[in-house]
């Protein structure tokens, strides 16, 4: 091959679109186009982060979890109202069928393994604890605590909604197959005084 067929200038017709200059200078003119791509990234972070900002704001879903609301349990001695308390699901003790003794005074959590929570009425007490705010993806609130009054001990639990009006809740020891279950149902909440 001779140095002026070298030198020849190829004069079929480009393949590359028009302004797909590929020189120093043609990338340094392409600059605005780079920007653009910034302000893309930059705009769908933005996006992003709004969404996941709404999705983090509690809901009005979210208020109306199956589990809330005031509970009569199966024997029908007692209410327990359930409610979020510190990011957990626990739930208090707020009517009993027997309020009093037979004295005639407050019935009292004497059977508490701890001396000095004898002491304490049991309307009022806190019956349900650590259960986590949300259900798991089976619906059932798992890893939480119930108290017993009546035996003074605590059992691991579950709880499972059965509808809108029934919860089942499962109290055992070591492993959920020793255990026993029980259905709530939901009651009327009673007005404040």
């Amino acid at each position: 091959m001779t140095n002026s067929a070298a030198r020849t200038i190829d004069r079929r017709p480009s393949t590359r679109p028009k302004g797909h200059d590929l020189s120093p200078r043609a990338v340094h003119r392409r600059v605005p186009e780079r920007r653009g791509w910034r302000r893309w990234i930059l705009s769908g972070l933005a996006v992003g982060s709004f969404v996941l900002t709404l999705l983090a704001l509690p809901s009005p879903v979210a208020a109306q979890d199956p589990v809330l609301g005031t509970w009569l349990t199966e024997e029908g001695e007692a209410k327990v109202r359930l409610k979020l308390c510190s990011g957990e699901l626990c739930g208090f003790i707020v009517w009993l069928r027997d309020p009093l003794d037979e004295s005639g005074q407050p019935d009292l959590d004497n059977l508490n393994p701890i001396q000095s929570l004898r002491h304490r009425p049991i309307l009022g007490l806190r019956m349900v604890h650590s259960f986590p705010p949300e259900p798991d993806r089976r619906g059932r609130y798992t890893g939480g605590k119930i108290y017993d009054p009546d035996s003074g001990r605590t059992y691991s639990a579950t709880i499972t909604p059965k509808g809108p009006n029934r919860l089942q809740l499962r109290g055992f020891v070591g492993i959920s197959l020793l255990g026993r279950t029980t259905i709530w149902t939901r009651v009327e909440e009673e007005p404040s005084s």
